[in-house]
């Protein structure tokens, strides 16, 4: 028995097992002694109920954030849409006027039509301006969308043409 007991109370040959001492010390306080075990409880770390609060809090202001932004540039994008196809509308009016499909609107007056392009219906006017050289013509076309030329238009297109005489 002495044996035993002499080697235990040398500190060199319980180095050796220290790393198992400290493994199952936490198991066995654990089982054996529920005292221990609620010190050991004490000191374990978690979120508390207000932190996680402030953690949801900010993460729906961030959401809240990015959700604005994505619709914004959902609006944006339809109304560039919008916009490229009266353009696209305005420069076909403007394309039929100078191969004459389109007659050229005398000075003064406004030509106005209704069209449909991708499925939309547009509205466009076209007028003809004085330059000062009287061959040379000044042709402005005005876009709305929907059916009426009500408002201000969503594009507005200039061009000149040449008439010989």
């Amino acid at each position: 028995m002495r044996y035993i007991e002499a080697k235990f109370n040398d500190p060199d040959y319980l180095k050796q097992f220290a790393p198992m001492v400290y493994k199952t010390r936490s198991s066995f306080m654990n089982k054996k002694n529920p005292r221990a075990s609620s010190v050991m409880m004490t000191k374990m770390t978690g979120l508390t109920l207000i932190e996680v609060l402030i953690a949801l809090a900010i993460v729906a202001i961030a959401l809240t954030a990015v959700i604005k932004a994505a619709s914004q540039n959902i609006r944006s994008t339809a109304y560039l849409q919008h916009k490229t196809i009266a353009m696209w509308v305005g420069r076909q009016v403007l394309n039929e006027i100078r191969v004459g499909a389109l007659k050229l609107p005398e000075e003064g007056d406004k030509t106005e039509q209704a069209t449909t392009m991708l499925g939309q219906n547009w509205r466009w006017q076209a007028e003809q301006k004085p330059t000062p050289n009287n061959r040379i013509k000044k042709i402005e076309v005005n876009v709305f969308a929907g059916d009426k030329a009500e408002g201000s238009p969503l594009i507005s297109l200039e061009s000149y043409v040449y008439e010989d005489a």
